[in-house]
């Protein structure tokens, strides 16, 4: 498989614009780790466009990665119990 670059401003410019209809956008610019827990997907808000579906790359899986959505799912499920919003939603229209 050919990795291709993307220009991001480009792309994002055909979104918000709906020269481009949608995109589902697998991989992030910057991947998250534990130095860095708050890094955002993109440069680009393409998280705010209703016309994207944004996922990040999950091709590798660690002990790590399973023990942080285990934590995940549980903190969730806090929420849910206690009527608060719930992280990570995905809405689908």
């Amino acid at each position: 498989m050919l990795a291709r670059r993307v220009d991001e401003e480009a792309l994002f410019a055909a979104l918000s614009s709906n020269r481009l209809g949608g995109a589902a956008l697998d991989v992030w610019w910057q991947h998250w780790d534990p130095a860095h827990p708050d890094r955002r997907p993109s440069r680009s808000p393409f998280q705010e466009l209703p016309n994207v579906i944004m996922t990040p790359h999950c091709s590798g899986f660690t002990k790590g990665t399973a023990e942080r959505r285990w934590v995940e799912l549980a903190e969730n499920l806090d929420r849910f119990v206690c009527r608060e919003p719930l992280a990570n939603v995905v809405t689908v229209t």
